[in-house]
C-alpha cells in the first residue's frame, strides 16, 4: 500500500514526531510505502537514524490537493495539526482520510486554565475569550490572536469530522473529542508504542540502592504546562525532609519556560540537587534513563499519552506521573507506574518516597516485579490500517 502521512512539521519538537518516525519505519517494515508530507520545513528529525521520504508542499493551500493526488495514496493519515485542516477537507471527498490524535483539542491547545493550573473541561468555542485572559489560558496577548486561535480550533474540529475514522493515544483524548463534537461512535483508541507495551507490561524493576542519592530524571520539553516547576518544588521538599535518603534530579530538554525555573531552583536554593543538561537527542537518550533511579512525568495539563513513560519503563525504571490526562491510564496498563495527585508538589514528593521504600534494595539489584494483565486494550493501529485500507478498497 502506498500510505501518505500528513504532518505539519516533521521535526524534533516532540512525541507526536517521534511517533510518525515510529510508524513510518514500522509501515516499511511491512512491505509498505510511506511518504510525509509537511508544510513547514525542519531541520531533520533526532529520534533515529534512519531518513523517510518526505514530500514540503508548496506555500499556497491551492495546490496542495493537486500536489497530493500526484502521490497517488491508498490511504491519507493526518497526525492532528492545524496548518493541513484546508487540504484535509478536500482530500476527505476524494481518498480515504483517517486522523491520528495526539494531543487535546481547544483553542489555546493545552486545556490548562493557567491561573490555577487547572484542567478545562468546556467545549471550545466563542466563550474560550473569556478564559483566555482571566484563566490565562492564552498565550497570544492580542484579541486577534484569541478569535484566530478559536476559528482554527472550529476548522480542525470539522476536518475531524469529516474524517473516516479517528484514533486518539488514550481515552481521555477520546474524551475531549466527544466533547468537541466527535462522534464517540467513529472514535478508537490505540496503542501508541504500535506493540512494544506487551514486551515490557512485565518488565522488571531496577531497585534502588538508597544508600547512594536517589537520581530522578525528567525528559521533555520545557512549559508551563510540563509541570517541572512542580518536580523541583517536590525536590526542595524532598531535600528538606526527615528522610534519610538523599536526592539529585536531573532536567533534561529545553524551551520558554527553561530560564524561569533555573530561576525558581536558584531562589529556592537547591542548584546542587538538580541539573538542567539541555536538549539531548532522542536517539540518546538511552544513558540517562539508564543512570537514573526514577523517572518523574509531572504534567499539569492532560498530557496525551507520553511515550517517555513506556520508554522508561522498557528501562526497567519506575516512573512517577501526575493524574493528568492519559498519564494516570499508563498505571492501569503497565507496572512499575504510580500517580500523584494533580498539580501537588507535596504529594509528588511523597509518591517519591513511597516509591524509593517500594523499590529499595541495599544492593542495587534487578529483581522481578509482578503485576497483574493489563486493564486497558488499545488496537493495533498497523492492523487497523491494513484491515482499513482493505476494506475501503473493496
Amino acid at each position: 500500500m502506498r500510505i501518505i502521512q500528513l504532518i505539519d512539521s516533521f521535526g524534533s519538537t516532540g512525541g507526536l514526531e517521534r511517533f510518525v518516525y515510529n510508524l513510518s519505519d514500522a509501515l516499511l517494515n511491512r512491505g509498505h510505502e510511506t511518504v510525509i508530507v509537511t508544510v513547514d520545513p525542519s531541520d531533520g528529525h533526532e529520534w533515529g537514524t534512519k531518513s523517510f521520504t518526505e514530500v514540503r508542499l508548496a506555500k499556497h493551500p491551492n495546490s496542495w490537493l493537486k500536489s497530493i493526488r500526484e502521490l497517488r495514496p491508498d490511504l491519507v493519515i493526518w497526525h492532528c495539526m492545524p496548518k493541513m485542516v484546508p487540504v484535509v477537507l478536500k482530500l476527505c471527498n476524494a481518498f480515504p482520510v483517517i486522523a491520528t490524535v495526539h494531543g487535546v483539542t481547544c483553542p489555546s491547545g493545552t486545556r490548562l486554565l493557567s491561573d490555577e493550573d487547572q484542567v478545562c473541561f468546556r467545549k471550545g468555542g466563542v466563550g474560550c475569550l473569556l478564559s483566555w485572559y482571566i484563566h490565562k489560558c492564552g498565550f497570544g496577548r492580542s484579541p486577534i490572536s484569541a478569535v484566530r486561535a478559536i476559528y482554527s480550533h472550529n476548522s480542525m474540529v470539522q476536518a475531524l469530522q469529516s474524517c473516516q475514522r479517528v484514533y486518539s493515544v488514550s481515552q481521555a483524548i477520546a474524551d475531549f473529542l466527544t466533547i468537541e463534537g466527535v462522534s464517540p461512535q467513529n472514535i478508537r483508541t490505540f496503542d501508541n508504542t504500535l506493540g512494544e507495551m506487551h514486551s515490557f507490561q512485565y518488565s522488571n524493576i531496577c531497585t534502588i540502592n538508597r544508600d547512594k542519592p536517589v537520581r530522578l530524571l525528567y525528559v521533555g520539553r520545557l512549559v508551563h504546562p510540563k509541570g517541572v516547576q512542580y518536580l523541583i518544588n517536590a525536590v526542595y521538599e524532598l531535600t528538606h525532609s526527615s528522610s534519610h535518603t538523599s536526592f539529585t534530579c536531573e532536567i533534561v530538554g529545553d524551551g520558554w519556560y527553561h530560564e524561569s525555573l533555573k530561576a525558581l531552583v536558584h531562589n529556592l536554593g537547591i542548584t546542587e540537587y538538580i541539573t538542567f543538561s539541555g536538549r539531548v537527542a532522542g536517539y540518546q537518550t538511552e544513558d540517562k534513563y539508564i543512570a537514573a533511579d526514577i523517572v518523574v512525568v509531572p504534567s499539569i495539563w492532560p498530557d496525551p499519552a507520553p511515550l517517555v513513560v513506556p520508554e522508561a519503563r522498557r528501562f526497567g525504571k519506575p516512573v512517577v506521573v501526575f493524574d493528568a490526562g492519559g498519564l494516570p491510564e499508563w498505571a492501569k496498563i503497565l507496572g512499575g507506574v504510580h500517580v500523584a495527585q494533580h498539580a501537588d508538589a507535596h504529594d509528588l514528593a511523597m509518591k517519591i518516597l513511597e516509591v524509593v521504600d517500594m523499590y529499595s534494595d541495599p544492593e542495587g539489584t534487578t529483581t522481578p516485579k509482578v503485576r497483574c494483565p493489563a486493564l486497558i486494550e488499545r488496537l493495533d493501529l498497523l492492523n487497523e490500517i491494513e484491515y482499513f485500507t482493505d476494506t475501503t478498497r473493496a
